[in-house]
């Protein structure tokens, strides 16, 4: 009877323990029976999303938005430049693979962009928790006007993984600059991924 309690007892430490260490993004689900790699790994497809970009030249004053909307097929583009903005088809699609590779392809406009590389968590750098985040190194690309490849650390795209289930991905990143000549530049992504 003892040796029950004892195994009951260390059965529910231990499930409490996995049970803690699962939720690592805002929206993440609760309680996971599959790992975050396991997660991530798979065909995903971006359903919603929007970029938002921003300038000051800190010299003149000047200043721009962009800020571009997408849904699965079409993306629509607004522009504080006189005359911008438009509108047209969009598919952005990221495979990512168990051995830790990916393949990014993205039409706009009938244009397609495909990046090829590695993908890995971080490790947990300051406030972050380990596996938060979700970083891309891109090794070689291919779009209509050609072909590349890339080395060193110059290519790498981090984003914050805000929730994580196992059909649903939701990425966000943003990054800002300003320097002492009063420029100014921030971009913000936000994109909702769909197995």
């Amino acid at each position: 009877m003892k040796q029950t309690k004892t195994l009951v007892l260390l059965m529910l430490l231990g499930s409490s323990l996995f049970i803690t260490n699962c939720k690592k993004g805002e929206d993440d689900p609760f309680l996971s029976l599959r790992t975050r790699k396991a997660r991530v790994a798979g065909d995903w497809t971006m359903k919603s999303g929007t970029d938002k970009i921003s300038a000051v030249d800190g010299t003149s004053g000047a200043s721009f938005t962009n800020n571009i909307t997408y849904t699965e097929t079409s993306y629509t583009e607004t522009s504080s430049f006189p005359g911008g903005g438009s509108s047209g088809t969009h598919k952005l699609t990221i495979e990512f693979e168990k051995d830790g590779g990916f393949i990014y392809t993205e039409t706009m406009d009938g244009s397609t962009f495909i990046a090829k590389g590695t993908w890995n968590f971080t490790g947990g750098i300051g406030e972050n928790k380990r596996k938060e985040q979700l970083v891309l190194h891109v090794t070689s690309y291919s779009d209509p006007d050609g072909s590349g490849t890339y080395a060193g650390n110059y290519t790498d795209l981090t984003y914050n993984i805000k929730e994580l289930r196992n059909k649903k991905m939701v990425l966000i990143s943003t990054d800002k600059s300003n320097d002492s000549d009063g420029n100014y530049n921030s971009y913000e992504t936000d994109y909702t991924f769909e197995q």
